[in-house]
């Protein structure tokens, strides 16, 4: 079960729901999660080569960064 969250909204979404909507997006769409994996990923490169990065005491933060689906 995964919880999103935004101000005093919450969703929960369980796998079932998540499979279900993936598998639809596949068989209608089924370029449509190869062009987002695209996009996500060129958008992650260009987010990594820009992100500040601080001279000293750096905790390497942009390193820590994980692209996935919501």
């Amino acid at each position: 079960m995964s919880n999103f969250k935004s101000g005093n909204s919450t969703i929960s979404i369980n796998q079932d729901l998540n499979r279900f909507y993936t598998g639809f997006l596949d068989a209608v769409a089924p370029n449509t999660r190869i062009i987002l994996d695209q996009t996500l990923q060129q958008i992650e490169n260009d987010a990594v080569k820009n992100w500040p990065k601080r001279e000293k005491n750096s905790k390497n933060s942009y390193k820590k960064f994980v692209r996935g689906y919501k």
